[in-house]
């Protein structure tokens, strides 16, 4: 009697924690595939901000409210309808990365890369003409990137998404090049960094630098050569310089789309609090 007793306390115990275990798990896998989901909104945010069509705000809408659907059934410790509706955000992002990689980002860097080629190809300058040649280079990588996610299995979303933002990724910087090349052609040969002389005295009392980022240095750079006419602006390159590094210079589509979600999930709450707390009307009285 006794070995049962004992054979029945182990497996109940057993039992428990594997049930115990199984939640843990669930939950730090719905964790980090929230948190993955939203890197992946974050990520789409500006593109959608600054180039998306209407089609394309309906469709990180659409993404938007699974995510929060499934922060609402991770935080309810829901971990099955919460996996199920990261799925489905998912599924819709990779439609709408496909579609602002190729109509958007690619067809975007291929025409600024081609406006640039033929001044950049006339001047003979020999570092535009390599920012240049970098340039459709990285646009081919990008091109290639989005060629494997489509290819990856259907049911792979989280890593079509990946590809598709390596491939975003290039076609950004091969946008920068393009931007790179305009600018090092219009550039004065003797303000050219390559051609500076520096004299003894520069070279023993330097002078303090100003540190400017990258972003600032280009824009100001850009800005300039626009305004005295050097560059002509056929793109709205100020805005594809900002997207460049992920500034959204407009509306924040995806904070305006979750202070909507959330709202509307708060006047729910309060309708049914209210309708809950209402007195019984007399009619329905026995």
């Amino acid at each position: 009697m006794a070995y049962f007793r004992k054979a029945f306390l182990v497996t109940l115990l057993f039992i428990w924690t594997q049930i115990i275990f199984a939640d843990a798990f669930n939950y730090m896998h719905i964790q980090r595939l929230l948190k993955e989901n939203r890197d992946f909104l974050e990520f789409i945010n500006a593109p959608v901000s600054n180039f998306g069509k209407e089609d394309h705000k309906k469709f990180l809408h659409r993404a938007s409210y699974h995510q929060f659907l499934a922060q609402k059934y991770f935080l309810a410790s829901h971990y099955k309808d919460a996996f199920v509706e990261i799925r489905r955000s998912q599924k819709i992002q990779t439609i709408l990365f496909d579609q602002i990689l190729a109509d958007v980002y690619q067809a975007d860097t291929r025409r600024i890369l081609e406006l640039s080629a033929g001044a950049v190809i006339q001047s003979q300058d020999a570092r535009a003409l390599s920012f240049l040649k970098l340039g459709f280079r990285d646009l081919r990588v990008s091109e290639e990137n989005h060629s494997l996610g489509k290819n990856i299995g259907f049911h792979l979303y989280s890593s079509k998404i990946k590809y598709y933002i390596e491939g975003i990724k290039f076609a950004r910087q091969a946008k920068k090049l393009a931007f790179l090349s305009l600018m090092e052609m219009n550039t004065p040969a003797a303000e050219k960094s390559q051609n500076k002389k520096q004299t003894l005295d520069d070279y023993l009392f330097p002078k303090e630098k100003e540190v400017i980022g990258e972003y600032q240095k280009n824009k100001d750079r850009l800005t300039n050569m626009i305004q005295f006419k050097l560059i002509q602006d056929h793109y709205n390159y100020l805005l594809h310089h900002d997207d460049n590094f992920s500034l959204i210079p407009g509306k924040n589509l995806l904070y305006a789309y979750e202070n909507e979600h959330a709202g509307k999930f708060s006047e729910l709450a309060i309708k049914t609090k209210r309708k809950a707390s209402a007195p019984e009307s007399p009619a329905s009285s026995p």
